[in-house]
């Protein structure tokens, strides 16, 4: 019963995040047009005037190419034929883009907007990352399909919290009236770490039925 629901609903909702990941990516994108001649006065970058062009730009700008990269490819990825060509293709890319998403967002984690709270949240992102998607390369390397799936998934929800972490802090900016900067730390945390939970709980609970 519990499979058959999630079979039923999950397709569509599937398609509707998907597009509306794939829009607010492609805002993203040119967004980022805009760090080429960056905003000290507010957002995360109001911080980081000191250093910006000492260290910090260049780890942004490979985040900026990369990051937009991997939401791109994780859905193909995850709308592809897992047997067809491209679906490989995009894996390759799709892994290619973590690897400097996630370097880039290591780096730039020790300089969070909100201090060591948002240091912390940005820093095991990063990590879990990298760690999520090299055991789902090394099991599609063992042939092992279920395993990979599933790390693939972990990989692809971390993947999301630049889309979430946007859409959060675009309500919690224009509906709430919070301080911008913790409302960010919580964000940030929000952007990833429940979503993350509740797809262990929820393949705990699959696993049991």
């Amino acid at each position: 019963m519990l499979k058959s629901v999630r079979v039923y609903f999950g397709a569509p909702a599937k398609a509707v995040y998907f597009t509306i990941a794939f829009i607010i990516g492609c805002m993203v994108v040119f967004k980022s047009i805009d760090y080429i001649h960056p905003d000290f006065s507010h957002g995360f970058l109001s911080d980081k005037r000191d250093f910006f062009d000492q260290w910090y730009k260049y780890f942004l700008y490979l985040h900026i190419v990369f990051a937009p990269l991997t939401i791109f490819s994780g859905i193909l990825q995850f709308s592809l034929n897992r047997k067809t060509k491209l679906h490989k293709l995009t894996g390759y890319i799709y892994i290619f883009s973590v690897a400097f998403a996630a370097f880039s967002g290591f780096f730039m984690s020790f300089k969070s907007l909100g201090g060591i709270a948002g240091d912390l949240s940005f820093l095991m992102l990063s990590i879990l990352w990298i760690i999520f998607t090299y055991k789902a390369f090394a099991l599609i390397k063992k042939g092992e399909i279920e395993n990979h799936k599933m790390y693939m998934t972990r990989s692809f929800i971390l993947a999301n919290s630049a889309i979430l972490l946007r859409l959060f802090s675009f309500i919690t900016n224009t509906c709430l009236n919070v301080n911008p900067v913790s409302a960010y730390v919580v964000d940030a945390w929000l952007s990833w770490l429940p979503w993350l939970i509740i797809f262990e709980v929820g393949r705990k609970l699959g696993s049991n039925t």
